[in-house]
């Protein structure tokens, strides 16, 4: 049974977190704008996307739409970092995400999302968080 995608907010230093849960959606063009305008609220041009929440993708086809989506919403104004489960990461969202101008990393290891996100060196990046 699909679950609607749940998001909470939290302003970190130097950047956005949305955490979201819920069921992979097929479009997720409604949330990605939820996120792009908290972003744009809160100022912040860097953003991270806590997916472990989210379910697996459902197909290939939800990848690829999923980083059309990112293209078209974020385009080339936001560096995203997306966590997701190591198990379910292929990258071909951010392949897509990417070949279209978006500045998008997805990957399992937080200390490298915050590392890479914040133009850093993964060791003078803080203790990674709870995901």
């Amino acid at each position: 049974m699909k679950q609607p995608i749940q998001i909470t907010f939290e302003r970190c230093p130097g950047y956005l977190r949305a955490t979201c849960e819920g069921t992979f959606p097929t479009d997720g063009r409604e949330y990605l704008r939820r996120i792009r305008a908290e972003a744009i609220r809160a100022a912040d041009a860097l953003v991270l996307l806590d997916c472990y929440g989210l379910s697996e993708p459902a197909s290939e086809m939800d990848r690829f739409e999923a980083g059309v989506a990112l293209a078209e919403i974020f385009r080339h104004e936001f560096k995203i970092a997306v966590l997701y489960h190591p198990a379910h990461i292929n990258k071909f969202t951010e392949n897509v995400a990417v070949n279209r101008g978006t500045d998008v990393l997805v990957t399992g290891d937080p200390q490298a999302a915050l590392a890479w996100l914040l133009g850093k060196e993964a060791d003078a990046v803080p203790a990674a968080f709870e995901v």
